[in-house]
């Protein structure tokens, strides 16, 4: 699920703050599910022209992302 903290707006440039959250059910890069639960933090920016996106660049907090699915394992800070 995604959620949408801020949404910033100028011109032909859109900011894209927020988090997704799920439950790992089919598992990803060869690795079984493991039915845990997973809430991280994103950033998407998209580029615009005549109305169209041209270009869209994500940014994600993937290390947390298999953090907490349990794929890595991390001392918490």
């Amino acid at each position: 699920m995604l959620q949408t903290d801020d949404l910033l707006i100028d011109g032909d440039h859109v900011v894209q703050i927020g988090r997704i959250s799920g439950t790992d059910r089919q598992g990803f890069m060869e690795v079984a599910p493991t039915g845990r639960s997973f809430n991280i933090a994103i950033v998407s920016l998209v580029y615009l022209a005549y109305g169209l996106i041209t270009r869209e660049r994500r940014i994600d907090d993937f290390t947390g992302l298999l953090v907490q699915v349990g794929t890595i394992k991390a001392k918490p800070v």
